[in-house]
């Protein structure tokens, strides 16, 4: 073979093997932005199959969230959900120590009180350039509940779902006190009670049948009382918090009491419903006999407590109840709201796949699911009006409750080390509602030990 074919020959091939080279380099085999940043959908078929640990503390809502999980791999089919329920009592203990380790799970359920301790132990992921990349539209969710869960400026949960307080009434108890139905418009105040006050001193009896405002009233045998605000037999901040801002006052700030006089008339209108006007029992009397047991038996009249009650009720109770608004105070009425917000590990190997499933949780097609379920409201305001017609359809009104979610709400104060701080603060606030102590001490002792609690 001459030169000339030969060299022709080599040419040839290496002009076939740059072709080859460059069909390469523009098939589109480019590193993927940053998930965080990028405009561009995450795509399943681009990942590989993964498995999310999901931590939360209610077993209820296990057969709810199965559902939403099959929705979920239908446009997720390589995104598995390990759902692991621990109860109330031992989750935190469990999650904070898995923190600590960096073995948290890839999400967990927050809870607006304990959101600040997170925080201060880098815990969290933030969401908000997630949020803004795949265009949520937050105004579909309540302010409040976003603003528990927000910190500097950035977001780190979308809710989930929700829990608002209200009044709860035995319809049966208020006609024998010659009351048609439960009064509206009732106000409150600390100088005198106002006709909040009035009205429960009509359902309080004593065992001659007499109410508070009367001559020879008995308050050491008090059979029936028109009010309690306590739930589960343990004073709780939320119970409080409503009250407190519907005063014009403020429970906490950063993280320590916000002692003001508007607080200190707060805790003294309590404790006057205890042992001034005598329409509510003392704390010991409660934590003995239990508020649900105290409301179930007839022996109070008007439980302010939270629609999550209304199924238990709807179950147990043996006579007619329903619901009623909150007193206005001073400063207008204030509702207080609580809620879930699915919470991110800051040390999860699986970010994006773990923010499409919280993006999903509390979208309309999950929320539709919970609303369904009838276990808690829904935090997707377009959902909501599924649940009550679920709650319609067992005999149950809860429209009251989403009028409070609707109106002026608060959450409940949180802090850095929330855990010790709530100890200091039942113990003051428990020894109050017992009698042990007025007030003034009260407030007094857990500004001093509960700021040091708070944030140590």
């Amino acid at each position: 073979m001459s030169p000339l074919p030969l060299r022709l020959t080599v040419l040839f091939l290496w002009i076939m093997l740059l072709l080859l080279l460059a069909g390469c380099s523009f098939s589109g085999i480019v590193k993927k932005p940053d998930s965080a940043s990028s405009s561009e959908p995450f795509a399943a078929a681009d990942r590989k199959t993964v498995t999310l640990r999901y931590l939360i503390w209610n077993s209820d809502y296990s057969a709810s969230y199965q559902k939403m999980f099959a929705e979920f791999n239908k446009e997720y089919p390589g995104i598995k959900v390990d759902l692991q329920v621990v109860p109330w009592g031992n989750y935190w203990d469990k999650l904070m120590t898995e923190i600590a380790g960096g073995k948290a799970p890839d999400l967990y359920w927050g809870y607006f009180p304990r959101f600040p301790g997170f925080i201060d132990k880098a815990a969290v992921l933030d969401l908000t350039n997630y949020m803004k990349r795949d265009h949520v539209d937050l105004s579909k969710y309540n302010s409040s509940m976003l603003q528990a869960y927000a910190s500097d400026g950035k977001q780190y949960a979308i809710p989930q779902s929700f829990g608002a307080m209200g009044i709860i009434y035995n319809r049966d108890l208020l006609m024998k006190a010659g009351f048609d139905s439960y009064p509206e418009g009732l106000e409150w105040n600390p100088v005198d009670g106002g006709s909040f006050v009035r009205f429960l001193q009509r359902l309080t009896l004593d065992k001659e049948g007499r109410h508070p405002d009367e001559s020879g009233f008995d308050a050491d045998h008090i059979v029936q009382y028109g009010f309690n605000f306590i739930d589960k037999d343990q004073v709780d901040p939320g119970q409080l918090i409503g009250l407190i801002a519907s005063n014009g006052g403020t429970f906490m700030k950063d993280g320590r009491l916000a002692l003001d006089d508007k607080l200190r008339e707060t805790y003294q209108f309590v404790y006057d419903l205890v042992f001034k006007y005598h329409v509510m029992p003392n704390f010991q009397d409660i934590h003995t006999g239990g508020s649900e047991n105290k409301f179930l038996s007839g022996q109070t009249a008007v439980w302010m407590n939270g629609q999550w009650m209304m199924k238990p009720l709807k179950d147990k109770a043996g006579f007619d109840w329903a619901v009623g608004s909150l007193p206005k105070g001073p400063a207008g009425t204030f509702t207080l709201v609580a809620g879930l917000g699915d919470l991110i590990y800051s040390g999860t190997k699986h970010p994006e796949e773990a923010w499409q499933l919280v993006k999903f949780m509390a979208g309309p097609k999950a929320q539709n699911i919970l609303a369904e379920s009838g276990i808690v409201f829904p935090a997707y305001e377009d959902a909501i009006s599924r649940f009550l017609e679920t709650y319609r359809k067992i005999g149950i009104d809860a429209q009251l409750f989403v009028d409070g979610y609707n109106g002026a709400t608060v959450v409940s104060p949180g802090a850095k080390n929330y855990g010790e701080w709530y100890q200091v603060f039942v113990k003051y606030t428990g020894l109050m509602l017992s009698g042990d102590i007025d007030p003034r001490t009260a407030l007094d002792r857990l500004k001093q030990e509960g700021d040091v609690a708070a944030n140590q």
